[in-house]
């Protein structure tokens, strides 16, 4: 097996050791970090806002007032 072990699923509940011999796993629980879990320097995660991320789309609100 090889991979980042999915997260959200029964497998999270096994401790490391459970996936001793398996050197291709990465991600959590295991303290191996996965190609691409790392950001380059001085680069930061930033919160994308946009007008598609509103809860009710413009139409909506054009449709109540018409």
């Amino acid at each position: 097996m090889s991979g980042r072990i999915p997260s959200s699923t029964q497998l999270q509940s096994f401790g490391p050791l459970s996936y001793s011999g398996n050197v291709g796993l990465c991600g959590p629980p295991l303290t191996r970090k996965c190609p691409g879990d790392e950001r380059p320097e001085g680069q930061h995660l930033e919160e994308h806002v946009s007008d598609d991320d509103d809860e009710f789309p413009r139409w909506f609100y054009i449709s109540l007032t018409s």
